[in-house]
């Protein structure tokens, strides 16, 4: 009798300790901090370290990718997925080739980039255009008038670029002389 009874008292704590458990379970979550806004947490995204880009390389094209919106100004490093997105944002960028890797740390963010090398200038009716081997279109603005001296020129190209900075231009005329 007396064991059925402890057993029954130890049944009815357990019960009441499970009960307890869910009722607080919502109150304990908003006392508890979110870690991912905790100020140790955050990174300033102007702070990504990207390896040491060619002479083409626009200085501070992170600085682009965040006025642009292509990253936010702050990013948390413990945010699911953070590596791929920011994998991502850096790959649209038009002189970057491939995004070989992106490590996210406590003490911030780097990626090992590989960047686009201009080859040839190709001119149009419309204007000069930069090109990389695989004929990839870069941002003409880029360039100074005395960088499109430094190159080879294709000249009376009937085509116009098939797309923005970083796409292929789309003609086998240009990626042939490419």
């Amino acid at each position: 009798v007396v064991a059925a009874i402890h057993a029954r008292r130890w049944s009815l704590i357990a019960l009441a300790i499970v009960g307890a458990a869910l009722l607080l379970t919502p109150y304990v979550r908003q006392w508890l901090p979110i870690l991912e806004e905790l100020p140790e947490y955050r990174f300033d995204t102007t702070r990504l370290q990207v390896s040491p880009p060619n002479r083409w390389v626009p200085h501070g094209f992170v600085q682009q990718l965040v006025d642009d919106g292509r990253l936010p100004t702050e990013l948390s490093l413990l945010e699911p997925g953070l590596a791929e997105r920011v994998a991502a944002a850096l790959s649209e960028y038009p002189w970057v080739k491939e995004v070989a890797e992106v490590r996210v740390t406590r003490g911030g963010i780097s990626a090992d980039l590989k960047y686009r090398v201009p080859v040839l200038m190709i001119e149009t009716r419309t204007g000069m255009y930069p090109v990389d081997r695989d004929s990839r279109l870069l941002p003409p603005k880029d360039f100074a008038a005395s960088d499109l001296q430094r190159f080879p020129k294709l000249v009376n190209v009937p085509t116009t670029p098939a797309g923005p900075a970083g796409t292929e231009w789309g003609d086998p005329i240009v990626l042939g002389a490419a």
